[in-house]
């Protein structure tokens, strides 16, 4: 009897808790410095929903930055200019990409001068009350990859 108390108990908890790190799955992290001290600094990844209920990214922090917004890339009348998202929507077994000259998320507001020597904390809020925590290491825009320019 007991037995099938715990059994219930951990089922109902874990119908409580729809969301987890595993759920959501964070990878290919680029995040660059800032070009020159005062400007801001942008990262791109990938955020995959592997669980089978849309998940709502509505914040991130960050070690290094004070601010940290998600931006969407808009092309109108042939010209380019970014605007604030204020969440990601992911829908369940889908993945939201952030790239140049789409989503992407903007660091603003520097703690001190960001270089490629350092690493960064982000901690990404989800759902009601979830958060997942990832390291990344800083790299210099000045040697990104060939497509990856973020004024693209």
């Amino acid at each position: 009897m007991r037995f099938a108390f715990l059994l219930l108990a951990t089922a109902v908890l874990s119908a409580c808790n729809q969301h987890s790190a595993a759920e959501l799955d964070v990878r290919d992290v680029v995040l660059y410095a800032p070009v020159t001290a005062g400007t801001p600094a942008v990262a791109y990844f990938v955020v995959r929903n592997n669980s089978s209920l849309p998940i709502r990214v509505h914040r991130v922090d960050s070690r290094l930055f004070a601010r940290a917004e998600f931006h969407a890339t808009v092309v109108s009348e042939g010209l380019s200019r970014m605007q604030s998202v204020d969440e990601l929507h992911i829908d369940a077994g889908a993945e939201v990409r952030l790239q140049p000259g789409g989503m992407h998320l903007m660091l603003m507001r520097a703690h001190t001068p960001v270089t490629a020597a350092d690493r960064d904390t982000l901690t990404i809020y989800y759902g009601e009350n979830h958060s997942m925590t990832i390291e990344t290491p800083v790299s210099d825009r000045l040697a990104e990859p060939a497509g990856l320019s973020h004024s693209q």
